[in-house]
């Protein structure tokens, strides 16, 4: 069993699509409270991604939830929940630039075209 963090455990047995996703996509450290991510945007990546294996994500209390089950710290903001310990990694792009795993959707979010 490896574990990382201080309640994020893994059995190499019973991944779940949740534990490959966060293996996958997401640099995970319950520990580390300043490390954080909006919860819309992992909501928005699980769903992409489980979608794509043909199921279903469920509503995003329960996936909230089940983040919050496996130790990372829910808090919020004025501008919505965020968890601590885990964010999404970036994604470099065939120019080099670093993109996230999940799509931009708000405006102040997009880059700065000059």
């Amino acid at each position: 069993m490896t574990q990382l963090g201080t309640r994020y455990c893994i059995a190499a047995v019973t991944k779940t699509p949740l534990h490959e996703r966060i293996e996958e996509a997401c640099d995970p450290n319950p520990s580390n409270e300043f490390r954080s991510e909006a919860l819309a945007a992992l909501y928005e990546n699980w769903a992409c991604y489980i979608k794509k294996l043909g199921g279903k994500p469920g509503v995003r209390n329960s996936f909230s939830d089940r983040l919050a089950g496996k130790g990372f710290a829910r808090i919020r903001t004025k501008h919505g929940s965020n968890f601590c310990g885990i964010r999404l990694q970036p994604v470099h792009n065939n120019q080099g630039d670093a993109r996230s795993h999940y799509p931009v959707t708000r405006a102040r979010d997009m880059p700065q075209i000059r």
